[in-house]
């Protein structure tokens, strides 16, 4: 089973080495995917090359499945919308902690500890939101393009 944080390029680069995988994605983000690629789709003329490209970023968009809010036992969508409108991690329940797979919410570790989110975010406004919302929660946070490392609450910042 695959997990897609968000429909991002760089979030699913590697999704062609995971053949037989369930590829699960939050259905909101899946949903604004799949209406910006019809739109798009509908503008092209019929001969364009970019067409043909949208297309079939359109069958893999539609071939994912909606997640359930349970994954697995202590594994729960988390919400983290801002980035994209469904952008979406992963909230691991441990006994003495919270592990939290943010995706793009949160770059990287410097970018948390600066409070900075992406600058390409869909809602800037949105994203910050979902980042103090992150330093609420999570003990361990694993960011979409660096290593995990532990939230600055965890030991008292």
């Amino acid at each position: 089973m695959v997990f897609l944080t968000n429909f991002s390029p760089s979030h699913r680069a590697g999704l062609a080495t995971f053949d037989n995988a369930t590829v699960l994605i939050h259905e909101i983000e899946q949903q604004f995917v799949r209406q910006q690629l019809e739109r798009l789709i509908e503008e092209a003329p019929e001969e364009d090359i970019d067409r043909k490209h949208l297309q079939m970023e359109l069958e893999l968009v539609n071939s994912l499945k909606p997640a359930d809010d349970q994954i697995a036992e202590n594994v729960d969508l988390f919400p983290l919308p801002g980035y994209s409108p469904g952008t979406c991690g992963l909230l691991l329940t441990l006994t003495t902690q919270t592990v939290l797979v943010t995706g793009a919410a949160v770059a990287t570790q410097d970018h948390f500890l600066a409070g900075q989110i992406l600058p390409d975010s869909y809602d800037l406004e949105t994203a910050r939101a979902s980042l103090a919302e992150i330093y609420e929660i999570a003990d361990l946070i694993v960011p979409g393009y660096d290593n995990l490392f532990l939230s600055p609450r965890s030991y008292g910042i």
